[in-house]
């Protein structure tokens, strides 16, 4: 979201996108633990 401010959102999108590809992959407990941050991005990506 920093990227974002700054400016550089294709960077940011870049990140998002990377964030939920990789936890996509990871268990459910950890994608369960990190749902506030998979929602942002999740969220930012749509916008």
């Amino acid at each position: 979201m920093l990227l974002q401010t700054v400016g550089r959102s294709a960077e940011a999108r870049m990140v998002f996108n990377e964030l939920l590809i990789q936890m996509r992959r990871a268990p459910k407990y950890l994608r369960k633990a990190q749902a506030e941050w998979l929602s942002i991005a999740e969220k930012q990506l749509s916008a």
